[in-house]
């Protein structure tokens, strides 16, 4: 296989711990998705239902089934299933991430809890959703993954 075709710029990439391979591609309206293997080996998906890429979407691994989950700068959701590859259009059941200028918003999976973590800040102020995929929803607020309270003694200099 040649150099994979997909956009010039603002590709994803994304690593899958549960089924050790990454999936990359899309950027500039690009719908191109491709895999890579422990071995090296590039193999070409099924294009994506939608445009993907750094301004368009956020891309992340559910770290209990491995799925990609994958969110859109309008506010769509789907499901990718590597394994089969196949795409699966999602109810959406949290709130907007926003992807645009000016407002932005990362992800983390925590595979301890089995969730995924939104981090969205616009500037002005910060807002944190955990999200559980596999069996569950938002939760807000996380439960028993909120951070213990500081130390009375604590001085910060």
């Amino acid at each position: 296989m040649g150099f994979p075709t997909m956009g010039q710029y603002h590709n994803f990439i994304e690593y899958n711990p549960v089924h050790k391979l990454v999936i990359f591609g899309g950027g500039n309206g690009s719908s191109d998705v491709y895999r890579i293997d422990g071995a090296g080996k590039i193999t070409k998906m099924r294009n994506a239902p939608i445009a993907l890429g750094i301004l368009k979407t956020i891309v992340a691994v559910d770290p209990v089934s491995g799925k990609y989950l994958v969110f859109t700068d309008d506010d769509r959701f789907y499901e990718y299933d590597v394994t089969s590859d196949t795409w699966a259009r999602q109810q959406r059941s949290f709130p907007s991430l926003h992807i645009s200028d000016g407002i932005q918003t990362v992800e983390a999976g925590i595979t301890n809890y089995g969730v995924n973590m939104f981090v969205k800040y616009d500037y002005t102020q910060a807002t944190v959703w955990l999200y559980k995929h596999t069996g569950g929803g938002v939760q807000s607020p996380p439960g028993d993954v909120l951070a213990p309270d500081a130390p009375s003694n604590l001085r910060v200099q």
